[in-house]
């Protein structure tokens, strides 16, 4: 089993996503027969289950963001890999470190919702580059115990972060 295999199956392969998505497929036939109107909430979709659908067909034209998470990912387990192995022992380089891995983890996940937003070329830019910027000059902190050479990179990532968060929104 492959990689797009593996996540094929995590999101619309496993018995759960099945329920739910047939589930939202009877519902919205359910409406749809009872509406006589053909508003895009009626309209029935198409099951990906039953049409083989892949995660990057799915995605449409904004798949990279799902190969960006992908490769955001394996940089936040490889980081955590290595700062296991050399922990200090006051504890302060460890609660740095550890925010900023968090932080690089959760918002991995949010770039694989970003082909899903209506706009994901903004929203997988704010939250890419708030990414490296929070978590890179965190690490870099945790890492060397010096402070960032770029100055205040920590909170002008935040602020991208926030605002890729908010721009799913729009």
């Amino acid at each position: 089993m492959g990689f797009s295999d593996s996540m094929n199956y995590l999101m619309i392969g496993n018995p759960v996503s099945q329920s739910l998505l047939n589930a939202g497929s009877s519902a919205l036939k359910v409406v749809s027969k009872s509406s006589k109107s053909t508003s895009a909430i009626a309209r029935p979709i198409a099951d990906p289950v039953a049409n083989n659908l892949s995660l990057w067909k799915i995605s449409g034209s904004s798949h990279n963001f799902v190969r960006l998470a992908g490769i955001s990912g394996l940089t936040a387990i490889v980081a955590a890999s290595i700062a296991s192995h050399h922990k200090e022992k006051d504890g302060k380089w460890d609660d740095v470190f550890e925010k900023a891995n968090r932080f690089h983890l959760f918002h991995t996940i949010a770039l694989l919702g970003c082909p899903l937003a209506r706009k994901p070329l903004l929203t997988g830019s704010l939250l890419t580059i708030g990414t490296i910027l929070f978590s890179g000059s965190l690490y870099y902190k945790s890492f060397t115990g010096k402070s960032p050479p770029i100055k205040n990179a920590a909170p002008t990532g935040g602020l991208l972060l926030i605002l890729g968060w908010a721009s799913f929104m729009l």
